[in-house]
């Protein structure tokens, strides 16, 4: 029954096709989007420097999360061409690889992210006391990022092979585990101490290491039609050049658009802490916007 399901997203109406994988990666991006809204409405409880901590890190995490997110791209081409092909063994090759190379990848933007941290909200020329708030969360949160690019790398396989229903529904899950675990580690209760910001950046630490460990179990178990080994490691260094020579032009391509919302994070910290605050809470709504759009326009790139 499964086989024949995905036989028929390539018979019939294209457009129907199309919007069927869509619809499920839109869901996605959305309730990723509600990641940041969830963190925004408990940390706005803080005050406003807190709710500018939050928005001066977002710009700096999204763009390394772009770099990630053009890697990915290779492992997405690559998987569905040999799918097309119906060769599984070279399927399950090329995933165990894209793996390896994203964890590789995302530690090291983990460690020189937490190292640089004071350097890059430096160089937005906040008010000081904004900083220290903003420091412990963007440190948090680039430790974050070896998570959230193993789920990505997840997510990537998944869409090449038709199966985009699973990653929204573990976000689906993480994103409700974070509503309950932002309140607890920012606000704290009877029974334990809130630790203000970095509390919001603890939750999301906590619900995307559970995302990444469900990712790699379903990986491991093959159950989705893709089945990583980590057994007979080795690095591949022509399959690793070619989708490197895939990945980085997208890379930089997304990570351009996510640059420019540094520039204008620079830009507004100028004006204070309340404008740096209100362009944080804007931009994330203005973001389920061109969420639909953006969900649509992935599924043609792939």
């Amino acid at each position: 029954m499964r086989n024949r399901k995905k036989q028929l997203l390539t018979e019939g109406s294209i457009l129907k096709s199309l919007f069927n994988l869509a619809l499920p990666i839109i869901g996605a991006n959305i309730l990723q989007t509600v990641y940041q809204l969830t963190d925004t409405f408990w940390v706005g409880r803080l005050g406003t420097k807190a709710v500018a901590a939050v928005s001066l890190s977002f710009p700096l995490l999204f763009l390394v999360i772009s770099l990630a997110g053009g890697l990915t791209v290779a492992g997405t081409i690559l998987v569905s061409q040999y799918k097309g092909e119906e060769n599984q063994k070279i399927i399950d090759y090329i995933a165990t690889q894209s793996i390896i190379i994203i964890f590789i990848v995302s530690l090291l933007f983990a460690i020189l992210g937490y190292i640089f941290s004071p350097f890059l909200i430096h160089l937005l020329k906040v008010e000081k006391d904004v900083f220290l708030d903003a420091l412990k969360y963007l440190r948090i949160s680039f430790l974050t990022v070896v998570f959230i690019f193993i789920f990505m790398t997840f997510q990537s396989l998944m869409r090449a092979i038709g199966e985009v229903k699973i990653p929204m529904f573990i976000i689906l899950v993480s994103v409700s585990i974070n509503f309950v675990l932002d309140p607890l580690f920012i606000l704290g209760n009877h029974f334990m101490r809130g630790f203000g910001v970095a509390g919001a950046a603890i939750a999301t630490f906590l619900t995307q290491f559970l995302a990444s460990i469900i990712s790699i179990m379903l990986l491991l178990k093959g159950k989705y039609q893709i089945k990583i080994n980590f057994k007979k490691i080795r690095f591949d260094k022509l399959l690793i050049k070619k989708m490197l020579q895939i990945g980085i032009p997208s890379s930089i391509e997304q990570s351009t658009k996510a640059l420019g919302m540094v520039i204008i994070t620079f830009l507004v910290a100028k004006f204070g802490t309340i404008a740096l605050a209100s362009y944080g809470i804007g931009s994330r709504i203005l973001s389920f916007i061109i969420i639909p759009s953006l969900g649509l326009s992935m599924e043609l790139l792939h």
